[in-house]
């Protein structure tokens, strides 16, 4: 089994078992429901592995400085990556030295592995 979010499994001498199922399930529904907001209007950002595991959407927001970088963390997971409909430039997006170009106001869909490289779009 992977745990590629972070979620503490459940073993026999917890004492709290029904709250750490129940943190479990929250960390669960972010990694698949929220949106973590960025802004890069001062710079570049890595993302935070808080960030990264606690989201499906990162939007990105203060893109109207060309040459701007989100740096995600290498490790798996299905992500969106939304530009901001107020953004007058594109930025990019990267793990490792896979990087990709996402215009103002677009989202794209990505896959990352897991290794250093491993980032694909669809």
């Amino acid at each position: 089994m992977s745990n590629n979010i972070g979620i503490t499994p459940v073993v026999s001498s917890m004492t709290d078992k029904e709250g750490a199922i129940n943190s479990a399930l929250g960390q669960y529904d972010a990694a698949i429901s929220e949106l973590a907001s960025v802004d890069v209007s001062a710079g570049n950002v890595t993302l935070t592995a808080a960030q990264w595991t606690g989201a499906q959407v990162v939007s990105v927001t203060g893109a109207t400085t060309a040459g701007r970088t989100v740096t995600g963390v290498a490790s798996k997971r299905l992500i969106a990556v939304q530009s901001a409909a107020a953004n007058t430039q594109s930025f990019s997006f990267k793990i490792g030295t896979a990087s990709f170009t996402i215009a103002a106001g677009t989202i794209k869909l990505f896959y990352a592995d897991g290794t250093a490289n491993g980032l694909y779009a669809f």
